[in-house]
């Protein structure tokens, strides 16, 4: 693997594909998703790392009466420059998100895009395009009597975009709320070879516009992700669970109830087991979703493996899982969901 600040770049393709058992419940028998990644990191110079990712990616979704839609192209690429200070102890970054994904949709590509952005199943992407924008964070990292601790905050200011191809009346322009957050990590050993960790995230945005007029503003969200890492059967396992939850967001309409609560609890466990040079981390993982009103809600549970095959400087690493489930459209509208998620990417180091 390469070093933190070290040159490194990958490409890989994954692809998945989601069944609705009941497809009048779900309003759809099938969503899939193909996505083509990338990623490059160079250093520029004593501390600073330059890191530059962004993918092309493919949905397809097939309604309950058999017709379909799609939406491909690019989506928005991620750039961040990073500066480390004092024995990388301090860490300050510019970053931002430039707007080369398809962020104007038709009716039938945004309701892929809706579908490809749900919480409840893993898609590797959650959206093409969000108009862009911008953000600086600062973040820190020491020792105190054997716990390692870290903090870091940032704020990122968003980009208005136009959401929709066709409108009456001319174009309207959509700016997502700026965003406010605030990390705190710490990790301790435990017995001999082993490792806890703790990670809470806390996330503020700022009120939506909408055509210039106030539209929304999202919940406050708060994420809490507890793992532990150590050996088991002579191998290196890692267990880890979490809760994201998201308040109540409120509409600045009154003709609006604004975004009930959610809770999404997800959780999992995996077992690195060596072949030869080569390696298989197998692992089962799960998401249960909750919402305030009981709509779009469910759960998944999974299992699969991701395997490391080195090459001199460059590994592959194929991977393939299934997930079985169910997902709740309403309170007498329930369809189990199973689907496959296969991938496979090409990391090499200098």
């Amino acid at each position: 693997m390469a070093q933190p600040g070290a040159p490194a770049g990958s490409v890989g393709a994954g692809w998945e594909t989601y069944r609705f058992a009941n497809a009048s419940a779900a309003g759809i028998r099938t969503v899939s998703l193909l996505t083509l990644p990338w990623g490059v990191r160079a250093p520029l110079g004593r501390g600073v790392t330059l890191d530059v990712s962004g993918a092309y990616a493919r949905g397809s979704l097939t309604r309950e009466d058999g017709t379909t839609a799609t939406l491909g192209g690019l989506t928005d690429t991620q750039v961040r420059l990073a500066r480390t200070f004092g024995r990388d102890r301090v860490t300050l970054a510019l970053a931002g998100s430039i707007p080369t994904g398809h962020s104007r949709n038709t009716p039938g590509q945004a309701e892929v895009a809706n579908a490809v952005s749900a919480d409840l199943l893993p898609f590797r992407i959650s959206n093409w395009g969000t108009g862009g924008g911008v953000g600086l964070s600062a973040a820190v990292a020491q020792r105190w009597r054997g716990f390692g601790i870290g903090a870091s905050g940032g704020y990122t200011v968003a980009r208005s975009y136009e959401p929709f191809s066709e409108t009456d009346g001319g174009t309207l322009a959509y700016r997502p709320g700026d965003e406010a957050r605030l990390r705190v990590a710490a990790d301790h050993g435990v017995g001999r070879s082993s490792k806890a960790a703790l990670q809470v995230t806390w996330q503020h945005f700022d009120t939506d516009r909408f055509g210039g007029a106030n539209l929304y503003r999202a919940g406050d969200r708060l994420q809490a992700v507890a793992s532990l890492q150590g050996v088991l059967g002579g191998y290196n396992a890692v267990a880890w669970g979490g809760l994201l939850h998201r308040g109540h967001g409120t509409s600045l309409d009154a003709r609006s109830p604004g975004a009930p609560v959610q809770d999404l609890w997800l959780g999992g466990a995996g077992l690195r087991v060596p072949y030869g040079r080569a390696a298989v981390t197998w692992g089962a993982d799960g998401r249960l979703f909750r919402v305030a009103d009981g709509q779009g809600q469910g759960w998944y549970a999974g299992i699969g493996g991701t395997g490391e095959v080195p090459a001199g400087r460059l590994t592959l690493l194929p991977a393939a899982h299934l997930r079985l489930g169910r997902v709740v459209a309403a309170a007498d509208r329930r369809s189990a969901v199973r689907g496959v998620d296969l991938g496979l990417s090409l990391r090499r180091s200098w």
